[in-house]
């Protein structure tokens, strides 16, 4: 279940914009409209959103920035190969910007736990990878990559909750794709 989904740097978008799921405070219609989680300490979820605006107000890139964490999440791991350029625009009408990486972030439920998996990305590769779990309700940092432009590698992190081999996960991520690969997180 979507929670939030934010977005920084990418076409129309400069500084982080987010749609959320989480409802106001508003009492008409609430049961029809609301619903409460089975996580403890969320507030009350949209059943459904409807996103509207002008013409040029970021209506389309909004849909293609779920669209691309979508299909870079799923695909990228096993569609994209080494050295191949990654498709994303960052937000070009500076000049700082254009040169930074585009962000994303996904908060979701799934399984009665709440996730906050992100990712940075330009033109070549994936510069930071996030992955955070609330198992108790309390964040827990059980993965993250860096890119580290001096060394011109990665930093990794596991956390306790990955047993494994982690050299081995290391060595199979290439720099174009991402770490983890999910099913859909949107239907």
């Amino acid at each position: 279940m979507l929670i939030e989904f934010s977005v920084t740097n990418y076409r129309s978008f400069l500084p982080t914009q987010s749609l959320t799921m989480a409802a106001n405070t508003a009492s008409e219609l609430r049961e029809d409209n609301s619903f409460v989680t089975p996580v403890t300490n969320l507030s009350r979820f949209l059943r459904s959103a409807v996103v509207y605006g002008p013409n040029a107000a970021g209506k389309s890139n909004l849909i293609q920035a779920i669209d691309f964490v979508k299909n870079f999440v799923v695909s990228s791991a096993k569609e994209r190969q080494e050295g191949e350029q990654i498709d994303v625009t960052p937000f070009l009408f500076n000049s700082k910007s254009s040169r930074k990486p585009c962000e994303f972030e996904v908060l979701f439920i799934q399984n009665g736990i709440r996730y906050q998996y992100g990712f940075a990305v330009n033109s070549e590769r994936v510069t930071g990878e996030w992955l955070f779990a609330y198992p108790e309700g309390r964040a827990q940092k059980w993965f993250e990559r860096n890119y580290d432009k001096n060394s011109q590698k990665d930093i990794w992190y596991f956390g306790p909750k990955f047993i494994g081999r982690r050299r081995v996960w290391q060595e199979a991520t290439r720099n174009n794709a991402t770490h983890f690969s999910f099913q859909p997180l949107f239907n």
